[in-house]
């Protein structure tokens, strides 16, 4: 067995030409030959199609080994999307959202007027907590 000696994690790109399809390709595994995860197309685009490649080492030798694809995380896009997203999840869930606001209003008004044991009012904060967050992250899908 000749050829690199890779390790987990090892990106390594493919061209036209090449014995692999155009893309770049991490290592997951070196036990039986080197199997490799497809991670970008030719265009350097993340990639999520689960494709697995195995290869020997002397194949693995004739592609270029190469820094891991940008993972594309920008924070703005992301604050800007869910910014613009939110609003309209809740409104497209009135039932959701007011259930979260009487539990919250509950858990905060009802320890002075009611004799309720107080794990009623946490757990009532907790609910609210999670009604409130998946209204917002748009769950559960309304079918639009």
């Amino acid at each position: 067995m000749t050829g690199p000696t890779p390790q987990p994690y090892d990106h390594y790109r493919a061209a036209n030409g090449d014995p692999l399809p155009a893309g770049t390709y991490r290592v997951v595994g070196t036990t039986d030959g080197v199997a490799l995860l497809y991670v970008a197309d030719d265009g350097g685009r993340r990639a999520h199609v689960g494709r697995i490649e195995r290869v020997d080492r002397e194949t693995l030798a004739e592609l270029t080994p190469v820094e891991g694809p940008a993972d594309g995380a920008d924070l703005v896009p992301a604050l800007y999307y869910s910014v613009r997203a939110v609003p309209g999840n809740l409104a497209a869930r009135p039932v959701q959202v007011t259930l979260a606001v009487a539990l919250f209003a509950f858990s905060v008004l009802g320890p002075g007027a009611l004799s309720v044991p107080p794990l009623a009012f946490e757990v009532a904060e907790v609910l609210a907590a999670l009604a409130v967050g998946t209204a917002a992250a748009g769950l559960p899908r309304t079918g639009r």
